[in-house]
C-alpha cells in the first residue's frame, strides 16, 4: 500500500466517554497498578490535548506519557499549550516508526477515523508491534447493529467498513464480530469487550444521536508475554 497522508482535520478535545472508560479499566484486576509502578503509555489521536492532561499527580508520577496525532495543527497547539511532561508528536499510526514500545496504548477515537478495513489492519498491526509483552490496549469505537444505516448524504460500504459523507470517507465502522476475529488473528488476547448502551455520531456537525447511529464498543486486549 502506498503511503498516503490523511487530510488534516478538525482539532478535537478528549471525549468525556474516554475518561470514563479509562477510570473504569484501570480498576480492573488485570490492569497494572497506575501510579505505583513505572509505565509507558501512548495515546493515539490526542487532538488538542491528551486525555491525561488532568491525570491526578499521584497516578502520573510513574508514567511516561506520549501522545500522537496526524494533524500538525493539533500537535503544534499541544506543544505550546499542553501540560509539561507529556511528549506530543505528529505521526500516523498506520506508518508509525518509533524507538520504543509501550505498556499501555489508548485509542482516543483515532481508529474509527481511518477510512477502511485495510487502514485499520495496518494500525492494529502497529499496535501489536509497539505493545510490550503483557502490554494492554484500550479501544472505544463505533460498531454496527441491526438497525444501523447511513442517513441522507451518507453511504456505507459493508465490505470495507467505510462510512462516507458526501462521497468523502470519514469513518470506519464494522460489527463487533469483526473485532472479535481480527484481534486474536493478530496474536492479541481480548480480556474485556462490551457494547455500551449509548451511541456514537458518525455524521460531522450533528450534535444529537439517533437510533440508527453506531453503537459504542469498548474493548481491552493484551499482547501475550
Amino acid at each position: 500500500m502506498e503511503k498516503e497522508i490523511l487530510r488534516d482535520r478538525e482539532v478535537f478535545s478528549a471525549h468525556p466517554s474516554l475518561r470514563e472508560f479509562w477510570f473504569f479499566a484501570k480498576d480492573l484486576p488485570l490492569f497494572p497498578e497506575v501510579g505505583k509502578i513505572p509505565l509507558t503509555l501512548l495515546e493515539l489521536g490526542c487532538g488538542n490535548g491528551s486525555l491525561f492532561e488532568g491525570l491526578p499527580p499521584i497516578e502520573a508520577r510513574n508514567m511516561v506519557i506520549s501522545a500522537l496525532d496526524v494533524s500538525p495543527n493539533a500537535i503544534e497547539f499541544c506543544q505550546k499549550e499542553g501540560k509539561r511532561g507529556i511528549h506530543y508528536f505528529q505521526d500516523d499510526i498506520r506508518f508509525l516508526n518509533y524507538p520504543q514500545g509501550f505498556d499501555l496504548i489508548l485509542d482516543a477515537h483515532c481508529l474509527h477515523c481511518l477510512r477502511n478495513e485495510g487502514e485499520v489492519k495496518l494500525a492494529l498491526g502497529n499496535i501489536y508491534r509497539y505493545l510490550n509483552p503483557g502490554g494492554l490496549c484500550l479501544i472505544e469505537t463505533m460498531v454496527t447493529h441491526d438497525d444501523f444505516f447511513p442517513e441522507e448524504e451518507a453511504d456505507y460500504d459493508e465490505s470495507t467498513g467505510c462510512y462516507s459523507v458526501r462521497k468523502r470517507p470519514t469513518r470506519f465502522i464494522k460489527d463487533s464480530g469483526w473485532w472479535e476475529k481480527i484481534i486474536p488473528w493478530l496474536g492479541l488476547e481480548i480480556v474485556y469487550l462490551k457494547i455500551e448502551d449509548k451511541k456514537m455520531i458518525p455524521f460531522p456537525g450533528r450534535e444529537s444521536s439517533l437510533v440508527w447511529d453506531p453503537d459504542v464498543m469498548r474493548i481491552l486486549f493484551r499482547k501475550k508475554s
